[in-house]
């Protein structure tokens, strides 16, 4: 488990103005709230964990090797954060997991058979057209 004091902690903070309805409010207040995280200096990881999730995340990575999170649910700026920190958290928990092993199976006889007649229907029909 992740206490997010220390997760915030090694978080960076943005705040700018939120998009959607909400009229003056938005224009002048700044409610949404970006989290930028580098996995790569902090120190909540173990190596295996943070192997692994520079590869779960191998596309979500900015240049700099950070992640980025954010909210702009409601109109308050703490309720933001706090939802932007969950949602590192949950994602940084589920990256952690361990793969899980692929069982190999057979392909059915049935199957085969279906693939065989989708093929030669196919195969009639280009046939059909031919003069």
């Amino acid at each position: 488990m992740i206490p997010l004091e220390e997760l915030e902690a090694e978080a960076t903070f943005l705040f700018c103005r939120s998009s959607g309805p909400g009229g003056q409010h938005v224009n002048k207040t700044e409610t949404k709230v970006q989290v930028r995280w580098n996995p790569s200096r902090s120190a909540l990881l173990s190596p295996d964990e943070l192997q692994r999730i520079q590869t779960v995340w191998a596309n979500k990575l900015l240049a700099d090797g950070s992640i980025l999170f954010e909210s702009e649910k409601t109109r308050s700026q703490l309720k933001n954060k706090q939802d932007a920190l969950s949602k590192l958290r949950k994602a940084i928990l589920e990256a952690k997991k361990p793969p899980v092993p692929r069982k190999t199976t057979r392909i059915s006889k049935a199957v085969k058979e279906r693939r065989r007649k989708d093929k030669e229907h196919r195969s009639e029909i280009k046939a059909n057209r031919r003069p």
